[in-house]
């Protein structure tokens, strides 16, 4: 059951585990087209779900393996400037055949439960029914600025993964309508990866200006073997 495990927490740090020191400088407003809002917008990016909403999710991953993941996220607790996300694992997929039943069993055991405050910057983070010696993930993949941006703009933030301190540049690249959700598309570049990862092409992570919830994000990371080998794999997530 091991080899799932990174896979489950691969999910959870690129949904629900924010966190990091950003700082935020301000770029030319670039000219949007189609459904795209005026680059003029200012916004403030802030997690700001209702206490009990449930936010579905389904993730896939391709690569020398095909995954397919889906995972529950519920603002389990909402108070003046902290809040709890719990994230549990509702089914699994690996090469398109369902995980083993003792392995599924044991998925929906697990809870996630992270601490934050409104800013996205992460309090704590401990995992429940998790199987011993599972690590808690350190990492985050969307740190929010604490001042209003626009489209053009750009900020850093310093997160954490195995251990490793990284340094993310993001930039809010557009502001559109999705199905009747404002949403904020923001691009991601990580450097300083370990294990010697790296991204191919930048992060693109769709946010729910209202709550500062995900509701997509594609990702392609590149990865050397112990043979000296490169492989590329894509993982992709979206909201049901």
């Amino acid at each position: 059951m091991q080899k799932f495990i990174p896979i489950a927490l691969m999910a959870i740090l690129i949904v629900g585990c924010k966190g990091g020191d950003t700082t935020a400088s301000t770029g030319g407003g670039e000219s949007t087209t189609g459904g795209a809002m005026s680059a003029d917008k200012s916004i403030t990016l802030k997690m700001a779900p209702k206490q009990g909403e449930k936010y579905s999710y389904v993730m896939t991953s391709s690569g020398a393996a095909s995954t397919e993941m889906g995972m529950t996220m519920t603002a389990e607790k909402v108070e003046a400037d902290k809040i709890t996300l719990v994230t549990t694992f509702d089914s699994m997929k690996m090469n398109g055949t369902d995980a083993p039943a003792a392995v599924m069993d044991a998925m929906k055991k697990m809870k996630v439960i992270t601490e934050m405050d409104s800013s996205g910057k992460s309090l704590s983070t401990k995992i429940e029914g998790a199987p011993a010696g599972t690590p808690t993930p350190d990492a985050s993949s969307t740190t929010y600025p604490t001042t209003p941006i626009k489209v053009g703009d750009t900020w850093e933030g310093t997160v954490k993964m195995s251990g490793t301190e990284m340094k993310t540049k993001y930039k809010l690249a557009k502001i559109e309508t999705v199905g009747g959700m404002e949403v904020a598309v923001l691009e991601s570049t990580t450097e300083g990866m370990p294990a010697g990862a790296s991204q191919d092409g930048p992060t693109v992570t769709s946010v729910e200006i209202a709550t500062g919830m995900p509701v997509s994000m594609m990702t392609k990371m590149k990865m050397k073997g112990a043979d000296g080998k490169e492989t590329v794999s894509t993982t992709e997530m979206k909201r049901k």
